[in-house]
């Protein structure tokens, strides 16, 4: 979204918007090999660990432009600077030899902004060979 702030820590951007509401992450990586259902399926059984108040975590087999790719959603307690329980929305695929992960996160109270704001960070996402 106009106006969001960039971050980066070497391997991932991130993009947030002025009021924090909102959260993009895109993750590229060198390392494959591991299927991108396998790769979900373990940070969802992790969630608890890393997130407070981890539930209705689902993770889906899914294409992607014609890859093999995984969709994990889930629910958290959020961070102390959103406005109570966030939505995640993640998708993650190889291609080109690189794995990529895009997520999105947003106020559980507005999901259906996050689900349009995910889809519409996934569709203007190219990879460039």
């Amino acid at each position: 979204p106009t106006d969001s702030v960039r971050s980066t820590d070497g391997k991932r951007v991130y993009y947030e918007t002025p009021d924090k509401s909102f959260f993009f992450g895109l993750l590229a990586d060198d390392s494959v090999g591991t299927s991108p259902l396998d790769v979900e399926r373990f940070a969802n059984a992790g969630g608890p660990d890393l997130n407070p108040g981890y539930r209705d975590g689902k993770v889906t087999s899914t294409k992607h432009g014609g890859h093999a790719a995984a969709l994990r959603e889930y629910t958290w307690d959020g961070d102390s600077e959103t406005a109570g329980p966030a939505h995640v929305f993640e998708l993650s695929w190889e291609e080109g030899g690189r794995s990529y992960s895009i997520w999105v996160e947003g106020p559980l109270a507005e999901i259906d902004d996050t689900k349009r704001h995910f889809d519409t960070a996934v569709d203007s996402f190219t990879v460039r060979h």
